[in-house]
């Protein structure tokens, strides 16, 4: 079986600190090594640590989804799920067979990417805890 990361990686949970997203919405973090800021461990539960860094879980990126977009007038619905083999997948909006944009990839990779468009286009309202 493939091996399947299930939470952001360092670059990723960045990434969506840079675009607005709620640390607080985090439910793991990276805790750094008491003597080395270049050292760090994952750790399951909310960042609570002074040298702490949030990090998502698959669940909590998916909750951060919205269930669908307005886009042109029209609704698009989310529509997520596995592709041929064990680690792919692919999130997506689409409306009467038409869809806006598909991102596929690891599961994590491909809600990250979802998140950053959606974001970037203004589809997302930010969640706050």
């Amino acid at each position: 079986m493939a091996d399947v990361k299930f939470y952001t990686s360092m670059d990723q949970a960045k990434k969506l600190l840079s675009l607005g997203f709620d640390p607080h919405t985090a439910d793991m973090c990276y805790v750094y090594d008491q003597n080395n800021w270049d050292s760090y461990t994952e750790h399951l539960g909310r960042p609570v640590f002074d040298r702490s860094f949030a990090c998502w879980s698959l669940g909590a990126l998916i909750e951060l989804l919205p269930s669908a977009v307005h886009v042109n007038g029209k609704y698009f619905v989310l529509h997520m799920g596995k592709l041929g083999n064990e680690v792919d997948w692919y999130v997506s909006y689409e409306y009467a067979g038409y869809t806006v944009n598909m991102f596929k990839g690891h599961s994590v990779d491909a809600v990250v990417d979802a998140l950053t468009w959606l974001r970037n286009n203004n589809l997302i309202e930010l969640k706050k805890s």
